[in-house]
């Protein structure tokens, strides 16, 4: 994890096991042993994924709400552990189907893994402002407003301001009562 890019390798391990989701519909049956090896593939890089994940989702957010983005991922994480029993019960209607929707499923996962950016060898945001922009593959990257500001080092009483601002409510004028 120290040394690979979080993002590619995420994304490259979420793409083989959906891949290989996918694949294993089309083998014969009569090939136990290859589907079992690539189920174990599969299983090894969803497992590797899931290792990475909580890595590459702690440097995402910014200091000041890194604690509710894992808290909110980590929620996330168990919604779906809660669910994924129930695609068992679509192989009642047809025996491929929980294959082929977990597979799409983690495939989609791995596709919008790579729009995140980088986070290796990256200095952790500590503030909204910091965060780098999510890419979008068929628009160009434009300057993300805090990149201008990068070089320049906020005091402690900046960090305070700005943190401070990112959870305070507009003022509202009291209308007539």
């Amino acid at each position: 994890v120290n040394h690979a890019p979080r993002r590619l390798s995420t994304a490259s391990m979420l793409i083989l096991g959906g891949s290989i989701l996918l694949f294993i519909q089309f083998l014969p049956s009569s090939l136990q042993i290859l589907t079992t090896v690539l189920v174990m593939v599969g299983k090894a890089g969803i497992t590797i994924s899931f290792a990475i994940v909580y890595v590459f989702s702690a440097e995402l957010y910014p200091t000041v709400v890194r604690n509710m983005g894992i808290g909110i991922c980590s929620m996330a994480s168990r919604v779906g552990s809660i669910i994924s029993p129930y695609f068992v019960y679509l192989g009642t209607y047809n025996r491929v189907l929980p294959f082929m929707l977990m597979g799409a499923f983690i495939l989609l996962a791995g596709v919008f893994t790579l729009l995140l950016p980088e986070t290796r060898d990256q200095p952790l945001p500590e503030n909204v402002q910091q965060v780098l922009p999510v890419r979008c593959l068929c628009c160009p990257i434009v300057q993300h407003h805090s990149e201008s500001e990068a070089s320049k080092t906020p005091s402690q009483q900046e960090i305070q301001v700005q943190n401070s601002s990112v959870f305070s409510l507009p003022n509202s004028t009291p209308g007539p009562s």
